[in-house]
């Protein structure tokens, strides 16, 4: 048994509102953190210790068998404030309905907008709403790919973009319209590391 929620897989999945961390804590159980709010997924005992875990603010149990239903550590993760969505018997999972309630459940727990688009919108302030708003985090950057049989066109490209005034008016959407066959998108820190490695330089501008 594992005591500490740092000791268990995790993975974080950037969004637009913000990192969803998913803890796998064995089996079916798992443990969402999202916008300051924890879900708990067919919390068992048998898996780790809830009492140095985090108290649920949701707690999603997808059936009754005891490896996916504990109802001590159910009753330990609750809290005033805590919802639970349960398995019912019957359920059709072919029907839209049930998921529609899921999801109205589910985001009364989170905070959707975290970054205020409704009152931009509100306001009309669009050139802030397009400045705020991402479905999902972007962090990745463009890199020019030379290919041995088209390296002078890239040149000529390069040559043209680092041209003075090439970055104003029209131009520079007719150059980059030229560029897209040679670019590609790499992370970050994929980015660093190609650089350490001399494979990648920064185009000066």
């Amino acid at each position: 048994m594992v005591n500490a929620a740092g000791k268990f897989e995790q993975d974080i999945i950037e969004t637009g509102a913000g990192g969803l961390k998913i803890t796998f804590i064995g089996h079916g159980t798992l443990m969402f953190t999202f916008g300051g709010r924890v879900i708990h997924v067919d919390p068992v005992g048998e898996y780790a210790d809830y009492q140095t875990l985090p108290k649920a603010d949701l707690i999603l149990i997808t059936h009754e068998h005891g490896d996916h239903l504990d109802a001590k550590v159910v009753e330990l993760l609750r809290q005033p404030s805590t919802r639970a969505m349960l398995n019912r018997p019957g359920v059709d999972l072919h029907s839209p309905g049930i998921y529609e309630n899921y999801f109205r459940q589910l985001y009364q727990t989170v905070n959707t907008d975290k970054h205020r688009i409704n009152e931009l919108r509100q306001r009309l302030d669009f050139p802030e709403v397009a400045a705020r708003f991402k479905l999902i985090e972007d962090d990745s950057v463009p890199l020019v790919v030379r290919y041995p049989k088209k390296d002078s066109k890239v040149n000529e490209l390069l040559r043209r973009l680092q041209a003075p005034g090439a970055l104003l008016g029209g131009e520079a959407r007719r150059l980059l319209r030229q560029f897209q066959p040679y670019l590609v998108n790499v992370r970050r820190r994929v980015l660093s590391q190609y650089q350490q490695q001399g494979l990648a330089r920064e185009l000066p501008l």
